[in-house]
């Protein structure tokens, strides 16, 4: 008896097919992956720009006046003003209480003032540049850069502040 003859593909064949199959597939895999990394690479790089364009829209706004009917405290560069420092700073000062303070805490340019000084005094003395007397008050305490320890204090309580912005810096002492 005859057998009938049909086609039969080698082994061989059908293996390579695929293991080129599973090399293509990997492949690709590889290719999706390293243009989800470049995806996420390009998020990443675009978040962080996103960020410091805020932190600079920010800053910048601390440089220009809040508006006449605003209660807070005005923001502005003193040297704009051709009135006497006393008066310009007269205006960036206020009563105000721990949560408009501590972003200032948080980024560094808060500082306290003993109350054998005035803020005026201290405010005059940043804004002329005069080194000799704000370092002298540094070194005595009685100007003193905010701690983590003042502020979980007054961040638990209801403590109001006098405070005076001479940009970058605001000084406060404790309202009576």
């Amino acid at each position: 008896m005859a057998m009938a003859s049909s086609t039969i593909v080698p082994v061989k064949e059908d293996e390579e097919k695929e293991d080129e199959e599973k090399e293509d597939e990997e492949k690709e895999d590889e290719e999706k992956e390293d243009e989800e990394k470049e995806d996420e690479e390009k998020e990443d790089e675009e978040k962080e720009e996103g960020n410091r364009e805020i932190a600079a829209r920010a800053f910048s706004a601390q440089l220009y006046l809040m508006s006449e009917e605003s209660e807070q405290m005005k923001y502005g560069m003193l040297g704009e003003d051709a009135r006497p420092t006393e008066e310009k700073l007269a205006k960036y000062r206020g009563q105000v209480d721990w949560s408009y303070l501590k972003p200032h805490f948080e980024t560094g340019s808060l500082y306290f003032v003993d109350p054998a000084l005035t803020l005026e005094t201290v405010g005059v003395a940043i804004s002329s540049d005069d080194k000799e007397s704000v370092d002298s008050w540094l070194k005595a305490g009685d100007l003193v850069k905010i701690e983590s320890l003042h502020a979980s204090q007054w961040e638990e309580g209801d403590q109001l502040f006098e405070a005076l912005v001479v940009s970058p810096f605001v000084v406060c002492q404790l309202a009576l």
